[in-house]
C-alpha cells in the first residue's frame, strides 16, 4: 500500500517537473525566434547604396518641367543610322552619323519613305542637354580620390568602363560616405559586394 502511496505521490511531482520542463523549452525558444530583427540587422553596402540612390536633385521647378519634356521627345526621337546600314547590318556603334552628300542620294532629298536626316528640330532644351533623366549630371570616376570634386547635390557619378571591380568596390563604399549617387552599378558588381560584405 505504501509503495503504492508513494507512486501515486511521485506522478504529480514527475508531472510538475515535466510541466516546468516544458515551460522551460518555451521560455528559451522565444529569444530564438526574435534574435534576428529586421530593425537590429546592420545595412549592408548594398542597402546603404539602394539608400543614396534613391536621393533626389535639387533642380528648379522650371528645369524638371523641361527635363520631362526632353525625355517624352527622346523617346519620340528617330535612331538615325547611316546611309546603306540596314543593307550591310552594320552595327550603330561602328556606323556613326555621317551626312550623307552623293547627288542622287534620296536620303539627302528627303525623299518619302527613306529615314529620316539629322535635323535641329530633333534637339531637346538647351538647358537640360546632357542631364541624366535622374535630373543629376553624370561625372565619370576613375578612382575614389575624384569624388573629392563631385558636389553630392547636383552631380551623380559613372564609374569608367575600365576600372577593375575591386577598385569599383572602393569607389561606392566612398560614393556612399559622401552621399554621391552611382549611377552604373552592374549584376557583377552587386554579387562582388555581397561576396565582400
Amino acid at each position: 500500500m505504501s509503495s503504492e502511496g508513494q507512486a501515486t505521490e511521485a506522478k504529480p511531482e514527475e508531472a510538475q517537473q515535466a510541466q516546468e520542463g516544458a515551460g522551460a523549452q518555451q521560455v528559451e525558444a522565444k529569444p530564438s525566434e526574435t534574435e534576428v530583427k529586421p530593425e537590429e540587422r546592420r545595412p549592408t553596402l548594398l542597402d546603404e547604396l539602394s539608400k543614396v540612390n534613391s536621393r533626389r536633385p535639387n533642380i528648379p521647378i522650371n528645369v524638371l518641367k523641361l527635363l520631362k519634356l526632353s525625355i517624352r521627345m527622346r523617346r519620340g526621337r528617330y535612331d538615325f543610322i547611316r546611309y546603306y546600314n540596314k543593307e550591310h547590318k552594320i552595327r550603330l556603334e561602328d556606323s556613326p552619323w555621317r551626312r550623307p552628300k552623293g547627288i542622287d542620294n534620296k536620303i539627302r532629298m528627303k525623299r518619302k519613305g527613306y529615314p529620316p536626316i539629322v535635323n535641329v528640330g530633333y534637339r531637346g532644351p538647351r538647358s537640360v542637354r546632357g542631364i541624366h533623366p535622374s535630373g543629376f549630371i553624370e561625372v565619370i570616376v576613375h578612382n575614389p580620390e575624384e569624388l573629392s570634386k563631385v558636389n553630392p547635390e547636383t552631380q551623380a557619378i559613372r564609374i569608367a568602363s575600365t576600372v577593375g571591380v575591386r577598385k569599383r568596390i572602393e569607389i561606392i563604399r566612398e560614393a556612399v560616405r559622401r552621399g554621391i549617387r552611382v549611377l552604373n552599378v552592374d549584376k557583377r558588381t552587386r554579387e562582388a559586394i555581397r561576396e565582400v560584405t
